[in-house]
């Protein structure tokens, strides 16, 4: 079964990349490392503000983590709006939970 944008992989090759193990890339998201195995092979699919937060400590677009390689340029056109609008919502939920604030 196709894996949809590639997301799982894209996550673990972000990771490794980043040179952290599945445990230090968990703790630094606030996460089990089991959630990220779960992440990097299929079995979860990480939420908007996960992969938000993955795109922060990986330094890796929310773009370039759904992209699944076959992408024309109305694909990334619409990829690069959606990492604006996922980046967006977690500073929202960031700031309705008070951990960052409005200045």
């Amino acid at each position: 079964m196709r894996q949809p944008f590639s997301i799982f992989r894209n996550i673990k090759v972000a990771r490794v990349t980043t040179g952290l193990s599945q445990r230090e890339f968990a703790e630094r998201l606030g996460l089990s490392d089991k959630t990220i195995s779960a992440y990097e092979t299929g079995r979860a699919v990480p939420p908007a503000i996960v992969i938000a937060e993955i795109a922060k400590v990986t330094g890796v677009g929310v773009a370039n983590l759904l992209n699944d390689e076959s992408n024309s340029k109305n694909k990334n056109n619409i990829l690069n709006k959606l990492d604006e609008i996922i980046i967006r919502i977690s500073n929202l939920e960031r700031l309705v939970s008070g951990t960052i604030s409005d200045k």
